[in-house]
């Protein structure tokens, strides 16, 4: 029996194939059509004999049809379909445990005129291997696609570390300003470039009717770190050398944070955190080059007035985001909501893991003097413990949300674990330990207390 499982080339219809129905493989159609363009059709696309379904080349031929082509080359191969889904998982996982010597190929692109034109990489990425292969002093760096989290502690603290960050930092954020910027850029090459992150990452689909991707259960954080206390900035907030720290982002100060003990969290409102939507590579390069491991999904909002597109919206950005960051080696906590229907619930569950050591939840815009709102706020969390079933769910938010806790508790299996909101931390700085409305609120009832005491003491008054 011959090796060579087809006989020839042959030109045939594109009407005449079939795209094979489990494609693992979620390919670049765009790219694909840029090279078709450019390079035209330069292998031919492996089709079973008997279904005409494609094994290898499905996305080709979806750049070739947007492309306008009539006909394809491909080959035949007489295989039944247990040897059919075995070429298709080969083809897919021989290319993914390939390597790179980034040396190589920038030399390889270097030497091409119009290098970006049909090759797959833009001219951006051109300039962050080229930078990636300068900073490694010219040693070939071979990383495959898939090892990020491995590749992600080789470069963590040494690419940039936090004694490069100290200075040009902004002051709410702990991020680089006009004066570091050039030094995160570096740090985005080194990420984009060696490991493939990119900001249009897709994973797998079809798994639930609105593609929500699903949280990978192999990347949460294993278990909950005690001490733990939320950070509330260097005038609020002191390191004791072994507390684990929730930072929120865009609104307490990092001056002083232990990033290493540090998990990040979204706690606040969207637009402080919209532009990770919009360059989710940048701004996880900066946080995973200050030190951070860990994170909380970011808490989009699901407002219970919006209409339902929006709110399955956030779930989807939210989702997406735990999975981006897993996939450049952060670890997660899945991130749960208060929701006035069951239905949003039920949306807001996909693509999250059951059973994992530790979901997190914000209660934070309940009115505590609304009893609908406290008692949806009892009735989700109650939910997300019933459905989710977390080893532990940890809440965050002020006195009303420590109030809930107290009463859902003892009617779950999952143990739930209050910490104090940013506002509440803030408390301690000025005031008698207490700042703002609450301090003057807290000084007005002490005055009040004393006043009452005294009359209980002076003639004609009360006893």
């Amino acid at each position: 029996m011959s090796d060579i499982l087809f006989e020839r080339t042959q030109l045939v219809p594109l009407t005449s194939l079939k795209t094979y129905d489990k494609n693992p493989r979620k390919g670049n159609v765009k790219a694909i059509a840029e090279s078709l363009k450019t390079n035209k059709q330069y292998r031919p696309i492996v089709v079973q004999k008997k279904s005409k379904k494609i094994l290898a080349g499905n996305h080709t031929f979806k750049a070739a049809k947007e492309l306008g082509w009539k006909e394809i080359a491909v080959v035949m191969v007489d295989v039944d379909d247990q040897e059919a889904a075995r070429i298709v998982l080969a083809d897919n996982r021989t290319n993914d445990l390939a390597e790179y010597d980034n040396t190589v190929l920038a030399e390889l692109l270097g030497g091409l005129p119009e290098a970006a034109m049909g090759t797959g990489y833009s001219q951006d990425d051109i300039d962050l291997i080229t930078s990636t292969v300068s900073s490694i002093a010219g040693e070939a760096t071979t990383l495959t696609g898939l090892a990020i989290g491995d590749a992600m502690d080789a470069i963590r603290g040494t690419a940039i570390g936090p004694a490069d960050l100290d200075d040009g930092l902004d002051a709410d954020t702990g991020l680089a300003t006009d004066s570091t910027t050039d030094t995160f850029e570096s740090a985005q090459a080194e990420l984009q470039g060696v490991l493939q992150l990119t900001d249009e990452a897709y994973f797998e689909m079809g798994l639930n009717p609105y593609d929500i991707p699903k949280i990978r259960k192999d990347m949460l954080v294993e278990a909950l770190p005690e001490p733990l206390d939320t950070w509330g900035g260097p005038e609020a907030s002191t390191d004791d050398g072994e507390t684990t720290y929730i930072w929120n982002y865009g609104l307490a100060s990092p001056t002083g944070l232990p990033f290493d003990r540090a998990i990040l969290c979204f706690y606040t409102y969207d637009f402080k955190f919209e532009g990770w939507w919009e360059k989710p590579s940048y701004y996880t390069a900066k946080v995973i080059n200050r030190g951070i491991t860990m994170a909380i999904t970011p808490d989009f909002s699901v407002w219970w007035d919006d209409p339902k597109t929006f709110q399955i919206y956030s779930i989807y950005r939210a989702q997406w985001f735990a999975r981006y960051f897993q996939e450049a080696g952060v670890r997660v906590i899945p991130r749960a909501i208060m929701a006035d229907t069951e239905a949003i619930l039920h949306i807001s569950w996909m693509g999250i893991p059951r059973e994992a050591p530790v979901v997190s939840m914000s209660m934070q815009t309940m009115d505590k003097n609304s009893e609908k709102e406290m008692k949806a706020a009892a009735t989700s969390l109650k939910a997300n413990c019933d459905e989710l079933k977390p080893e532990k769910m940890l809440i965050y938010g002020g006195n009303p949300a420590k109030g809930v806790c107290e009463k859902v508790n003892p009617l779950v299996d999952t143990e739930i674990i209050w910490v104090r909101n940013y506002a509440a931390v803030r408390r301690g700085v000025a005031f008698g330990n207490l700042d703002g409305i609450e301090g003057e609120k807290a000084r007005k009832r002490a005055e009040k207390i004393d006043t009452d005491k005294a009359k209980k003491h002076r003639p004609g008054g009360l006893t």
